[in-house]
C-alpha cells in the first residue's frame, strides 16, 4: 500500500530514527523538514544551532507560505504522486494539513512518537543540545506540546521501546 508516513514528537523523541528505520524496512525514499531547513541554513550562511533553525523555519514558512514549503521538501525527496514516503519533522498541524492536500490521494499516515521529557533530556544531553526546555519553548514547538499534532496522529507510539517494535506497528497500520 503506498503511503505517505508522517512522524512527529518532541525534540530527541527518537522520531527521527524511527522514520529512518521505517523507510529503511520498507525500502522507501525518507525527507525530512528539519534536512530541508538546514540545508536552506547552508546555502544562506545561516550557523546550524537549534535556536537559529528554528527561527529559520519560521522565516521559510512566512516567505513562501505553507503550501510551498511544504511541496518543496515533498519535490526535494524526489516524491511523485503514488509514491510511498517516510516524512520526519511534522512540527505544525498546518504543515501536515498541507502534506495530506498535496499528496492526495495518496494516503498521509501521521505517526506521533511520544517520549517524556526527562528522557528527551537525557537523549539531548548525550548529543550535546542545548537547553530543551527553551527549545520546547519556542513557537515551532507548540503544536508538538500541545497536544494538538497528538490529536491528529493515526498512531501514537511509546519512544522508549525497542526500535523493531516501533517499526513493526508502524507497519501493522499500513
Amino acid at each position: 500500500m503506498n503511503s505517505v508516513l508522517c512522524f512527529s514528537g518532541g525534540i530527541a523523541s527518537g522520531k527521527t530514527t524511527l522514520s529512518a528505520a521505517v523507510a529503511h524496512r520498507l525500502g522507501i525514499q525518507r525527507a525530512s523538514f528539519g534536512g530541508f531547513v538546514r540545508k536552506r541554513a547552508m546555502e544562506r550562511r545561516i550557523p546550524e544551532s537549534r535556536e537559529e533553525l528554528q527561527a529559520l523555519g519560521e522565516t521559510l514558512i512566512a516567505e513562501m507560505g505553507w503550501e510551498k514549503f511544504c511541496a518543496a521538501v515533498l519535490a526535494e525527496a524526489r516524491w511523485a504522486p503514488g509514491l510511498s514516503l517516510a516524512l520526519d519533522g511534522i512540527r505544525h498541524t498546518f504543515a501536515f494539513e498541507t502534506i495530506k492536500l498535496l499528496v492526495a490521494p495518496t494516503p498521509a499516515t501521521f505517526v506521533f512518537v511520544d517520549v517524556e521529557f526527562d528522557v528527551r533530556q537525557a537523549r539531548a544531553d548525550s548529543t550535546k543540545t542545548t537547553d530543551l526546555a527553551r527549545a520546547d519553548m519556542h513557537s515551532t514547538e507548540h503544536d508538538v506540546h500541545s497536544g494538538a499534532l497528538r490529536s491528529m496522529a493515526n498512531l501514537v507510539l511509546d519512544g522508549t521501546r525497542d526500535l523493531d517494535v516501533l517499526v513493526d506497528e508502524v507497519l501493522r497500520i499500513l
